[in-house]
C-alpha cells in the first residue's frame, strides 16, 4: 500500500504545521517582563491566524494550491501588523512617561534612558523564525510542480539502504 502525496501537499502541510506551532512559541523577549508568544500578546490575532490556517486546510483538501498562498500572505500581514503595533505601543509608552514628568530634568533623562534601554533590549525570539519559515513553505508549496511522491510502506529501509550504498560506494572510489 502506497501513500500518494504530491510535493505541493507536502510543503503546504509542513508550512501549516510550522505556522501553527509558531503561534505558541516565544515571539518576543522583553527584559524583566519575560517572553511572549503570539498567543499571549493579542487575544484575538492568534484566532484570526488559526482561522486562516483552517482556510488553508480547506483549500488544500480541494487541491486549490495556488489559492493557499492568499491566506498565508494574510497571516504574514497579521504578524507584521502585530510587531509594528507593539513597536508603536512602546514609543507611546515612552512619550506618555516623558510627558507625565514635569518636575525635574533628571527624571526625564532617567525615563528616557530606561525606555531607550527597553527598546534596544527587546528582541525577536525564534518563534518568529518558525512562523516565517512556515509561511515560506506554504508559498513554495503553492507554486511548485505537482509531481507525485510515493512513500512505500518499507520506504525508510530502502532509503537507508540507498544512502548506505551511496556512502559505501563513495568511500571505495576515494581509496
Amino acid at each position: 500500500m502506497k501513500l500518494h502525496i504530491n510535493t505541493n501537499q507536502l510543503f503546504i502541510i509542513m508550512g501549516i504545521l510550522l505556522l501553527l506551532t509558531g503561534i505558541f512559541l516565544p515571539l518576543l523577549s522583553v527584559p524583566k517582563l519575560g517572553q511572549y508568544s503570539y498567543y499571549t500578546i493579542h487575544s484575538y490575532h492568534w484566532i484570526v491566524i488559526a482561522g486562516l490556517i483552517a482556510t488553508m486546510l480547506v483549500l488544500l483538501f480541494f487541491k486549490l494550491y495556488q489559492w493557499v498562498s492568499i491566506p498565508a500572505l494574510f497571516s504574514l500581514g497579521m504578524i507584521i501588523y502585530t510587531l509594528a503595533n507593539l513597536t508603536q505601543k512602546i514609543h507611546e509608552l515612552r512619550n506618555k512617561l516623558l510627558a507625565s514628568l514635569d518636575a525635574e530634568p533628571w527624571q526625564k533623562l532617567y525615563v528616557k534612558l530606561m525606555m531607550d534601554s527597553l527598546e534596544r533590549s527587546t528582541n525577536l525570539r525564534w518563534g518568529f523564525a518558525i512562523i516565517v519559515a512556515g509561511i515560506v513553505f506554504i508559498i513554495i508549496g503553492a507554486f511548485i510542480d505537482t509531481s507525485p511522491l510515493s512513500f512505500p510502506k518499507q520506504g525508510i529501509t530502502k532509503l537507508k539502504a540507498f544512502i548506505w550504498q551511496k556512502l559505501f560506494a563513495k568511500s571505495n572510489v576515494q581509496e
